[in-house]
């Protein structure tokens, strides 16, 4: 078994077609199923279903997909991480591509700026965001599938480091101007637009639900959003009320698209940098962090 086989056999298990990844790799089919045939004569086992229409990874090929995936990136940091480390003074021709994955609003309000700073002072260096929620940056950062992540929730897991660079607050919002006595009589009386489940804002709300023993089975759920976006569009729009980030509110708010209902007390949300305890980050990713972490001017 070798990088090239597992480079191949990743490729095919991504595009589930020999003939895709052939193309994807610039090399011909043939080489690929060779490559293939050759890796599970390797391993002694079969590694991919094989059907007319789609090639699937068997139980053992899944596992061998994900330990390949670590190990391609590990070979990829190591040769530049290597250059950078023989090079210290050469790091303004960094050249690499630095791969972030990041909870929606923090991709969305966090990052751009920063990665404009970034890209003044190592512009050879390709960033690409990847958005997802943040129960699944932890879960790609605890399987070794990524130098680091940027969520918005406490991560509270020991293998974990975390380091704070931005705090935000949860808002009510109306469309018009509003004022309510407590967050439990709002909520009991007036239809609410909600997250989907797995987001950071709705985890963060559902336990202050809970704190406040609000029972979401007596909430009039409109209907519910799996972006921050157009939850704040509904509440604009007139179809009711909504729990959002502040942040990501500011602008509407400003413009008195919606409004934010006072006295109504909601918590305080935190974002942050995680990656694994004891995980060196490679060149570019420390250097992305620490900007990170410098103070907003």
């Amino acid at each position: 078994m070798n990088l090239r086989q597992l480079e191949i056999f990743t490729a095919v298990v991504e595009t589930q077609n020999f003939s895709r990844a052939a193309e994807l790799l610039f090399i011909s089919q043939p080489s690929v199923s060779i490559s293939i045939t050759q890796l599970e004569k390797d391993l002694e086992t079969k590694l991919l279903n094989r059907t007319t229409k789609l090639v699937t990874p068997t139980e053992a090929g899944n596992l061998l997909y994900e330990r390949a995936k670590q190990i391609i990136q590990l070979c990829k940091n190591t040769q530049a991480d290597v250059y950078e480390t023989a090079n210290p003074d050469d790091l303004a021709k960094l050249a690499r591509k630095l791969d972030i994955y990041a909870s929606s609003l923090s991709a969305q309000y966090i990052l751009p700026a920063k990665i404009a700073d970034f890209h003044r002072e190592y512009p050879n260096v390709k960033i690409n965001v990847r958005m997802i929620d943040s129960l699944n940056v932890i879960k790609k950062v605890l399987h070794q599938e990524i130098d680091f992540g940027i969520i918005s929730i406490d991560p509270q897991n020991d293998n974990l480091e975390k380091i704070k660079i931005y705090e935000d607050k949860l808002v009510l919002i109306s469309k018009e101007p509003a004022n309510y006595k407590d967050l439990k009589t709002v909520l009991y009386n007036t239809n609410f637009i909600a997250r989907k489940m797995d987001s950071g804002t709705r985890l963060i709300y559902d336990q202050h639900f809970q704190k406040l023993k609000i029972n979401r089975e007596q909430l009039n759920i409109t209907t519910s959003f799996n972006n921050t976006t157009s939850v704040i569009n509904a509440v604009a729009s007139g179809l009711g009320i909504a729990i959002v980030s502040e942040l990501a509110a500011r602008c509407c708010i400003q413009q008195q698209l919606v409004h934010v209902v006072p006295n109504i007390d909601l918590p305080k949300r935190n974002y942050y940098i995680i990656k694994r305890k004891g995980h060196q980050l490679s060149t570019a990713a420390r250097l992305f962090t620490e900007l990170l972490l410098e103070p907003k001017e």
